[in-house]
Parts: C-alpha cells; sequence; structure tokens
C-alpha cells in the first residue's frame, strides 16, 4: 500500500508500507523524490514525525544531489569515469551503435543526431552501463571468491546486474548478484558490499550476529565504511 503527502518543509514524500521490514527506512534520490518504507502495523502519522526527525540528514543529502540535475550532466568525447574514456563518432546510418575495448568506448551517433538530446544521452549512458558490466564480470567474481576462501563463506551462484539502487544482494539459497555500479567505487568499499553479502550466507537478517560478523572481518571498520558508503554520489548513478 502507498500513500502520498504533502509535509510542510519537506515537500512529497510517498510512504509505503512494506512486509518484510521491521524499522522505517527513509531514501531520497534525485528523480524519484523521498520515500519511506514502514512496516504494516506503523501508522502514517508515526512515518511523518520519523522523517521530520531526519529533516537535517535530508537537506545534506538534497544539496549533495543539486548538481545531478540531468540538464548539468551531459556525456561528450571529454568525459571519463575510472579510466574509461569515449570516443564518440557522427555517421550516416540511422541507428546508435555502440562497441568497448581497452578502455575505450566508441560510440556512432546518427549524423543528424543532436550529443545533447534525450536520446543521444540515454544510448550513451547505457554504452557506459556495458563498460560497467565489463569491467565488474572482470573483477568481482575473482575478488568475491577469493573473499569467501579467506573468511571461509560458501555461496550457491554469483550474478552480475545493473541496478542502481541495490549494491547486492544474498538469497535464501545463497545466490549473490552485485551491481556493475560497484565499479564507480574505491575498492576498499567493493570488498565491504561483497563482505557485507557473504554474512548474509550465515546471518540472512540484518541484527546483532550480523553486525558483530561483518565489523569483525572488516576490523573493526564496519560503520566507518558504512558512512563512507553512504557518501557515495555519481552521476551515471542517478540519471
Amino acid at each position: 500500500m502507498q500513500k502520498l503527502v504533502f509535509v510542510k518543509d519537506v515537500g512529497e514524500v510517498k510512504i509505503q508500507k512494506k512486509y518484510g521490514i521491521k524499522n522505517l527506512r527513509l531514501s531520497i534520490h534525485p528523480k524519484n523524490g523521498i520515500n519511506i518504507s514502514m512496516p504494516p502495523h506503523v501508522s502514517y502519522d508515526k512515518a511523518i514525525e520519523f522523517l521530520k526527525s531526519k529533516q537535517n540528514w535530508l537537506t545534506k543529502k538534497a544539496a549533495k544531489f543539486k548538481h545531478l540535475n540531468d540538464k548539468d550532466f551531459i556525456i561528450t568525447n571529454a568525459y571519463e569515469f575510472i579510466g574509461i574514456k569515449f570516443n564518440i563518432k557522427f555517421y550516416k546510418q540511422n541507428k546508435y551503435t555502440a562497441d568497448y575495448k581497452n578502455d575505450v568506448i566508441e560510440v556512432f551517433i546518427p549524423e543528424f543526431e543532436d550529443i545533447n538530446s534525450e536520446q543521444s544521452q540515454a544510448f550513451l549512458r547505457k554504452a557506459a552501463e556495458m563498460a560497467l558490466k565489463n569491467k565488474a564480470h572482470n573483477y568481482i567474481p575473482e575478488r568475491v571468491k577469493f573473499l569467501a576462501k579467506q573468511n571461509n563463506f560458501t555461496f550457491n551462484s554469483l550474478k552480475i546486474g545493473s541496478s542502481k539502487t541495490r549494491w547486492g544482494s544474498c538469497s535464501s539459497s545463497n545466490n549473490l548478484i552485485f551491481s556493475c555500479y560497484l565499479m564507480l567505487m574505491p575498492k576498499e568499499l567493493i570488498d565491504f558490499i561483497i563482505i557485507h553479502e557473504l554474512c548474509h550466507t550465515v546471518h540472512k537478517n540484518h541484527g546483532k550476529e550480523f553486525h558483530s560478523l561483518v565489523d569483525r572481518i572488516c576490523n573493526g571498520r564496519e560503520k566507518e565504511l558504512t558512512a563512507k558508503l553512504k557518501a557515495q554520489i555519481h552521476p551515471l548513478m542517478y540519471n
């Protein structure tokens, strides 16, 4: 069940009741706005009260997102990320094509299209995602195997996805999925996400034992790394 409310000094907020969660969850996204997820037994008034208590956090988060406006983020030949460059060319065929090789994304755009158009930019972002998936396939599986062996974890299968809302997941059958967008992060945070999901092969919730295990493997740095993770913002993830 979902409800849309307007909160003074905050704006429009989506409140959604979800089964399977124990606590209120607050998120903000430059496109999807402010969202609260809550257990079915919690009242909407309680959710709004919770939201108001987080107003300082919302203000800081909104300020970080300000520069991620679609109009400000344009991919051109000058754009580069994690060592990957774009080589954008215009040609006479009436279709978009892209290829990725040796850390260069070669993109062909129809000659009468504007590189700044919504269609061109959407294709360029997809091309960037293609490159990230390639990088992720070459790095994450081996890193997961290494960290699993080092810490005596076992898992069933591993896949690379392209979620922009979840870094990783672990199913009840210990099937792991990691987002290719992890590759935009520092390596210590990639390891942190991998360890987090590997710990879910032992503890399926976020209880005390789970956090204790994560903290032990991270040498007492779970809170520090969690804070660093929350501070990660990249325009490719929000456009």
